[in-house]
């Protein structure tokens, strides 16, 4: 049986909410606004966003009490799904793009090869540098992370 906790600080959620936005802004930004740089601290929040995460997710691996195996099923279960979306939205967006530019099949079909690893969500491994949805690294950083750290959790118990 697991047991949960609910506490949240209110006062660390708020700035959890604010670095989400200055992220969505800094991505929003170098995408459509490559030249400017209004927000060139967003990295900050970047940071920030990733140990306060981290922060809950120790929170939150500190009271269960199932397999590793179990808990990565879990796990990916839960984060894969909206990550493929992402995926498959962006890849799509991609494919216009190169539809309009006029590229040939074989520099399509390669777009396609190239994206199998962001696809299976691999590119905390280095395999590629091709991403077209570069912001989903954080997914794939979180569940390498995860994975890595309740297995050490758990051994320590």
């Amino acid at each position: 049986m697991r047991k949960t906790t609910n506490e949240h600080n209110e006062n660390i959620d708020f700035f959890r909410l604010i670095s989400c936005i200055l992220i969505a802004l800094l991505h929003f930004e170098s995408a459509m606004y490559p030249e400017k740089n209004f927000f060139s601290g967003g990295y900050l929040a970047v940071d920030f966003f990733f140990i306060v995460s981290g922060f809950y997710l120790y929170k939150n691996y500190s009271v269960r009490q199932e397999m590793p195996i179990v808990y990565m099923h879990n796990r990916v279960k839960k984060l894969y799904p909206m990550y493929f979306v992402g995926c498959i939205l962006a890849i799509f967006y991609s494919l216009l793009e190169m539809l309009k530019a006029h590229k040939t099949i074989a520099d399509i079909l390669l777009f396609f090869i190239k994206e199998i690893p962001e696809i299976l969500c691999l590119q905390m491994f280095g395999i590629t540098n091709q991403w077209v949805n570069f912001p989903l690294w954080y997914v794939s950083a979180l569940l390498l992370s995860s994975i890595i750290l309740y297995s050490i959790i758990y051994v320590d118990k």
